[in-house]
C-alpha cells in the first residue's frame, strides 16, 4: 500500500521520508513507488544496527531511486521539502512532550497538494490521527495537536 500511495503522491524534486525505517520494508516500497524524476527516499532510525541491515537491503535492491540513511532522532532531523512521509509504528515512541513539535516540522516540510494548504492539512491530520494512543487526554483538538 505504501508503494501505491507513493506512486500517487510523490512529486518531482522532493524527499520522501520513512521515519523509524528499521530494516527498510516501507522505504523500499516507497522507492519502488516513485514514478517521477529527482526524488530521494530518506530513512531515519535511531538504531545503527537496523540501519546497517537496511543499507544491505538497499544495496541489493534494483531501483535507481537514490536513498539516504540517517542515524538519529527523528525529532532533531532537518527536513527538506517532502511529498510523502511515513511513520509506521514510530509516533508511539516519541515522548508526548515532543510530538507536537515533530508534527509541526513534518507538516511544514510537506508540500501543498492540489494547490491548497487546507486539503494538505486535512489529509495529514486525518492520517496521523490513526496513531493516537491511549495516553491521549483532553479535547479532540488537544489530542490531535499533542498525541497524533
Amino acid at each position: 500500500m505504501i508503494g501505491v500511495i507513493t506512486e500517487q503522491y510523490a512529486k518531482p524534486n522532493t524527499h520522501l521520508y520513512d521515519l523509524g525505517c528499521s530494516l527498510g520494508a516501507s522505504l523500499l516500497a516507497m522507492r519502488h513507488g516513485v514514478k517521477v524524476a529527482d526524488c530521494t527516499v530518506v530513512g531515519i532510525d535511531n538504531a545503527a544496527a537496523m540501519l546497517k541491515r537496511c543499507q544491505s537491503y538497499v544495496d541489493i535492491d534494483d531501483s535507481i531511486v537514490p536513498v539516504e540513511l540517517h542515524a538519529g532522532d527523528v525529532t532533531d532531523f532537518e527536513y527538506k521539502p517532502a511529498s510523502v512521509i511515513t511513520l509506521n509504528f514510530t509516533l508511539q515512541f516519541i515522548p508526548l512532550d515532543k510530538r507536537h513539535a515533530l508534527i509541526k516540522k513534518l507538516y511544514d516540510a510537506l508540500l501543498p497538494r492540489w494547490g491548497t494548504d487546507f486539503v494538505r492539512k486535512d489529509l495529514f491530520l486525518m492520517n496521523l490521527s490513526k496513531h493516537c494512543n491511549k495516553n491521549c487526554t483532553g479535547t479532540l483538538s488537544e489530542r490531535m495537536a499533542i498525541a497524533i
